[in-house]
């Protein structure tokens, strides 16, 4: 279409009537001729060309044109000469003031298309162009399909039923419509068959009028192939139709899962309504998840294998899915009339928030199911990594209650305990991460009989594994306590003289020039029997005459953690605090909480004193923590945070600790003091700082000190007063002589105040505290000599 063609109209007629003086009106042309010899068509108005080339489901805009006056509309195939090749002609006079809509609109003769609407031009007297009310769209809906019966239009997410019987070349509406998505139900008035459900988007037409058109066959083979029937939304700007996109099918996901231990129902069919969805699936396998239409009922039905049909069934159970939402629907009970004690009919039974992936992804979720007719209530135990109570108290027929157990991949152990007596009835290894189930939501059965012999010798109770994907339940194996236990040694000895170490157990050489600042990994040694460790320098033969040793007898299955601490010189060093090896019992490979970091504090500086640990928000983590000492596991936000080392009420250090950054969560890892706070009374030996292991062992991660590189350590050089204070501070720095710079930092290190201060001229500084929060503060001087940090406490 030809912009400059739509002023014809207007050229035209001030041609023809160039004395005349008459109204306005304005007229919109839209094709929707399915005819395929009319794939585009040309509009004449008093034999001059108006609109050239306008494609099937093409609109010109609103064109200005003259009222009063008669008009001869001319329809042309595209491509035209004249008005003499016109297939379809009428005359219409406009009234002023009038908006008119002009469809073309069914086929030229009847020749391949059934049944035969002649092609005509409908007109509409009513049209808007945009909508009557600001920031609403007003719809008007036109059924224009020759071969469609009459439409009843239903949105279905609020508004119901917005044309009911809407026949052939009808138009209706205007409707004035909020600008939303909605969805559009397009039926069969008569039979209420459901031809549509589209999406039916407005939230771009704000402000506007529009046509909903109904445009093309229902039945293309019976109209000589010609454009499948769809719905246009056709602007008053015009332009091509906008087809509605189809709503999909609201579909639910579903797995079944056979547990029936019924020897009588070794395998089983599957019926939904008529269909077969599972043939002969065996016991102990499941299908995989699949599709099934949500929001309408289903009838589920269980027959033996070979069924012909789904009536009659062993069970059955009916059933409403909802849209997007995932189903498991565990099979279990007995068919058999004796032989099993006790014997509960089959039965389906559904959970419906099921997952086919973990979430987060770095996990694996877990959700248990009891089905196992003739066990007791139980809870089940994980002892293997330490996370205590998982599930409590499942019954037969029921899922956990706790829902899904997002786990760190790892390999746990399971026991299975009686609820009343919490005797321990079974225990199983779980190979999470053996098995590369990272990722992966698995369904945890209780499955089988814990007395065969009451029914009929069936198979016995286990915990079995089924994975999203279908196919045989995995069997977790029963758990066999090893014989062995684990230990890892970590080098924190700062004397420069045991830069590497020998570690011997016994009379065998564990590690072989161990360096300063690393730990091993975790090394696999005999359990339950006194084993000797020792510590020796580097290129030692023997494990004789050691700078420590340790004898322990170590818990089969467990972890342990050995930090080597103290001074190997004789002289050099303050204090000359011996060699020790620090045992550390119940090591964690993992965090508990799979969301948190598990931090285990050790203080290992000679000449460091005792330290609390407050994290930037000054919650205490650990209280007095003094030297060669571990605290317990602390559990901490995986995120990049900070903590500072108190001692004595006053910041010793902080430190930045980029938890998340260095991907940490749902770790175990150690943070441990190391070096020495006086390097000068030490030999000059590596000055402290705080770092961090993970449990797999290697280098130390050096934190960064964020309380500056040279910490002035005598109190007396500057003093804060009051404090705690609420309007004011005064920042005495008496002792000092020369330029100072004066920095104060919020808890969580935003900073609030930063002065150049010439202590010459004056040795106080009054700072107007009044409209800061409450809460912690650093006050940070800085000085040719060093760096000096205090606290301040801003109260109510």
């Amino acid at each position: 279409m030809k912009s400059p063609k739509t002023l014809s109209l207007l050229v035209f007629s001030i041609c023809l009537f160039p004395f005349i003086t008459w109204g306005q009106a304005r007229l919109q042309f839209i094709h929707n001729s399915p005819d395929l010899s009319l794939d585009s068509i040309d509009v004449y108005v008093n034999k001059t060309l108006l609109l050239d080339n306008i494609n099937f489901r093409e609109a010109s805009e609103f064109i200005q044109g003259p009222s009063g006056i008669p008009l001869l509309i001319e329809i042309c195939p595209g491509n035209s000469t004249s008005a003499e090749d016109a297939l379809y002609s009428t005359a219409v006079m406009l009234s002023q003031g009038k908006k008119y809509i002009a469809i073309a609109q069914g086929t030229i003769d009847g020749n391949g298309y059934y049944p035969w609407q002649p092609f005509e031009l409908q007109f509409i007297d009513y049209a808007r162009e945009t909508s009557n009310n600001t920031g609403q769209t007003d719809v008007l809906f036109f059924h224009g399909s020759t071969d469609a019966p009459a439409l009843d239009i239903i949105e279905t997410t609020s508004l119901g039923l917005l044309c009911d019987n809407l026949s052939y070349g009808q138009f209706d509406g205007y409707k004035e419509l909020t600008p939303a998505n909605y969805v559009l139900e397009i039926k069969d008035s008569a039979s209420q068959t459901r031809y549509f459900n589209l999406q039916f988007d407005l939230t771009t037409y704000s402000g506007q009028a529009l046509i909903l058109m109904a445009s093309g066959f229902l039945v293309p083979g019976m109209n000589n192939n010609g454009e499948d029937l769809g719905f246009y939304i056709v602007p008053a700007s015009g332009g091509m139709g906008v087809p509605l996109p189809p709503k999909p099918d609201p579909m639910a996901y579903i797995q079944f899962i056979h547990l029936c231990a019924d020897q009588a129902l070794d395998s089983m069919d599957i019926w939904i309504g008529n269909k077969k969805i599972g043939n002969a699936l065996p016991f102990r396998y499941s299908l995989p998840f699949s599709e099934i239409l949500a929001e309408q009922s289903h009838v589920i039905a269980i027959q033996p294998a070979g069924s012909i049909s789904p009536d009659n069934p062993l069970a059955s159970l009916t059933y409403t899915f909802h849209d997007q939402q995932k189903y498991l629907l565990m099979i279990t009970g007995i068919i058999s009339e004796t032989g099993y004690t006790p014997s509960p009919a089959l039965q389906i039974y559904t959970f419906d928030s099921a997952r086919t992936e973990a979430n987060p992804a770095t996990t694996t979720d877990l959700l248990a199911f009891h089905g196992s007719t003739d066990a007791p209530n139980f809870d089940i135990y994980e002892t293997g990594v330490g996370l205590g109570l998982l599930v409590e108290d499942l019954a037969y027929g029921n899922f956990a209650s706790e829902g899904y157990l997002s786990l760190t991949t790892a390999d746990y152990v399971l026991e299975v305990r009686n609820k009343p007596g919490n005797e321990v009835l079974y225990s199983y290894s779980l190979p999470l991460s053996a098995l590369g189930l990272q990722g992966k939501a698995l369904s945890l059965c209780a499955s089988g009989f814990v007395n065969p012999g009451n029914n009929s010798n069936g198979p016995g109770f286990g915990l079995f594994l089924a994975l999203p994907d279908g196919g045989p339940l995995f069997e977790l194996p029963t758990y066999i306590p090893p014989t062995t236990a684990f230990i890892q040694f970590i080098h924190n000895i700062a004397d420069t003289s045991a830069q590497y170490l020998d570690i011997w157990m016994d009379n065998q050489l564990l590690l072989d020039n161990h360096p300063f600042h690393r730990a091993s990994a975790y090394i696999e040694v005999l359990a339950n029997q006194n084993l000797t460790f020792s510590v020796l320098h580097k290129t030692s033969t023997s494990p004789s005459n050691p700078l420590a040793s340790l004898t322990q007898s170590l818990e089969s299955g467990k972890h342990y953690i050995v930090v080597l601490d103290g001074i190997a010189s004789s002289s050099g060093y303050n204090p000359l605090t011996a060699v020790s090896m620090n045992l550390f019992e119940n090591a964690r490979l993992i965090a508990l909480d799979n969301t948190k970091v598990d931090v285990l504090f050790h203080h290992g500086s000679t000449d460091a004193s005792e330290f609390s640990i407050y994290d930037f928000s000054m919650n205490n983590l650990f209280e007095g923590l003094s030297y060669s000492m571990f605290s317990p596991y602390i559990e901490v936000n995986s995120i990049d945070q900070g903590w500072h080392l108190i001692s004595e009420n006053e910041v010793i250090k902080s430190y930045q600790v980029p938890l998340n950054t260095l991907q940490f969560t749902a770790k175990a890892v150690i943070a441990l003091a190391s070096g020495f706070y006086h390097p000068e009374n030490n030999s000059n030996g590596q000055a402290f700082g705080l770092y961090l292991i993970p449990a797999e062992g290697g280098a130390f991660i050096s934190l960064q000190d964020v309380t500056g590189t040279s910490e002035i350590q005598d109190e007396t050089n500057f003093s804060i007063y009051p404090n705690p204070a609420r309007d004011f501070i005064e920042v005495n720095a008496n002792h000092f002589q020369g330029f100072i710079r004066l920095e104060i930092y919020s808890i969580e290190g935003k900073k609030m105040l930063s002065k150049d201060w010439n202590t010459i001229e004056t040795s106080k500084v009054k700072i107007d505290i009044k409209d800061w929060p409450i809460g912690i503060y650093l006050i940070r001087l800085s000085t040719e000599d060093g760096v000096m940090t205090k606290k301040l406490q801003i109260i109510e």
